[in-house]
């Protein structure tokens, strides 16, 4: 699976993998790709029949601010699919900053 780092407000880099652990345990999602959108803006795309319910959208906010910081914003799209890069891997997360910014 490939990664990216997720950039900081600071100027740091943060490894997604504890973002990734948070996710993990829950049963609500099996796959699933976290897009970095903005410094503090994210995006959680799963694959799932049902949508994931508010209370467990509010669970999963609550870990991601602990590990990036309190002022970020995570929005969440069910998707169909999760699709592949032209090389066939599954990216678990995204980041669509521009590299400098």
């Amino acid at each position: 699976r490939g990664m990216n780092l997720f950039r900081l407000k600071g100027g740091g880099l943060l490894s997604p993998w504890l973002l990734l652990a948070a996710l993990r345990d829950r049963v609500e999602v099996r796959q699933f790709q976290v897009v970095q959108q903005a410094l503090d803006r994210y995006l959680v795309k799963f694959v799932e029949a049902q949508p994931i319910q508010p209370d467990k959208q509010e669970l999963i906010r609550a870990d991601f601010s602990k590990i990036i910081g309190p002022e970020i914003q995570v929005a969440f799209e069910r998707v169909a699919e999760i699709p592949r890069t032209r090389g066939g891997k599954f990216m678990t997360t995204l980041s669509e900053l521009a590299p400098g910014n």
